[in-house]
């Protein structure tokens, strides 16, 4: 896992859900599946996810389905 710098940006767990369309328990459940980008712990109850990891996420997903169309 590579470091976080000063210029990562993190986003909410709702922010997360509605890029990739999901609702927030199933992106939870996706994430411990190991099928999403874990995210990281804020405070006790505060979780954001690296908002990098996840537009890789979402790109990972459509080069997938390009190579499937292939």
């Amino acid at each position: 896992m590579e470091a976080l710098n000063m210029s990562t940006r993190l986003i909410s767990k709702q922010e997360a859900a509605a890029r990739v369309g999901y609702h927030p328990v199933s992106l939870m459940r996706l994430c411990r599946e190991g099928r999403f980008p874990q995210p990281v712990r804020l405070a006790p109850n505060k979780i954001g996810f690296v908002e990098s990891e996840v537009e890789a996420h979402i790109a990972a997903l459509a080069a997938a389905r390009d190579t499937e169309a292939a």
